[in-house]
């Protein structure tokens, strides 16, 4: 049986970055014993918006429940590279996750099952051999390694020294909270190539069952209505909001580009729109 070690960075692809990430972490596998098993490198996604922890964190919370137990998560998203902030290991849920300790994990911090590890063991990152860590790719050569050894099946305890949940770091969030003065009920965390807008107001969560029998919202100086079941049942031209298929609340334009046409990024405030 394979092993299945996801990659999720604000990389892209034009840069040697994720090639160099890649082979770090296909070097350290073929130096393990792994019985004949094949690592499976899974590209969740490199284009996570520069820097935007709270993207990462979404795109994963999101994306991990559909993967097997026992796959190993790598996030790359670390605008404080070579900083003090840690680097950390945790498992939970089933599955294993590496990552800066800036946040982008802080959604496990729940989970009844999390052990937390900090990066703190140099025999646990790339080869002496390959020269000490570049102070600004600990992707390559600190996280990429370890999560790698992770995949070849070692123990947590083994990549460094015990941590806690809140060595995972705090969620980070947009310019005020949901009910902050502002008058938030959530805001924009992700624009899909289609141009609609992902909030983090889920369906289950206490705004969105405030919601759930229909409310008019405020995205920037625009109103939308819904929800909608889908988007050919939406008034043609006009954006409206729907229950997206990750159960979170989005707003769409019907056969149009939502964001760029009334310049909705992430970040952005969602407030009730007017009666």
């Amino acid at each position: 049986m394979s092993a299945i070690l996801t990659l999720l960075t604000d990389f892209g692809t034009r840069d040697p970055y994720l090639a160099e990430l890649k082979a770090a972490c296909l070097a350290v596998w073929r130096r393990a014993p792994v019985g004949g098993r094949d690592l499976v490198l899974l590209d969740l996604g490199h284009e996570v918006p520069r820097g935007d922890v709270g993207a990462a964190a979404w795109f994963l919370a999101r994306v991990h429940p559909h993967l097997p137990p026992g796959t190993v998560h790598l996030v790359v998203v670390d605008p404080g590279v070579g900083t003090a902030r840690p680097l950390v290991a945790a498992g939970a849920r089933g599955q294993r996750f590496v990552a800066p300790g800036n946040g982008s994990l802080a959604f496990l911090a729940g989970a009844e099952d999390l052990r937390v590890v900090i990066l703190d063991d140099p025999r646990a990152w790339r080869p002496a051999a390959s020269g000490a860590p570049a102070p600004t790719f600990h992707g390559r050569d600190i996280m990429g390694p370890v999560a790698a050894r992770l995949a070849t099946g070692v123990d947590l305890a083994s990549l460094g020294s015990p941590g806690v949940a809140a060595d995972l770091g705090t969620a980070p969030s947009f310019a005020g909270a949901a009910g902050a003065a502002d008058g938030r009920l959530g805001s924009v965390v992700w624009i899909d190539r289609f141009g609609n807008v992902i909030s983090d107001i889920t369906r289950a969560g206490p705004v969105g069952r405030r919601l759930a029998g229909g409310a008019r919202l405020r995205l920037g100086r625009i109103d939308v209505d819904g929800p909608r079941a889908t988007f050919g049942l939406a008034p043609p031209g006009r954006p409206f909001w729907y229950w997206g298929s990750g159960d979170c609340l989005e707003v769409a334009l019907p056969l149009g580009d939502a964001a760029a046409t009334y310049g909705w990024e992430c970040g952005l405030a969602i407030q009730e729109g007017a009666p």
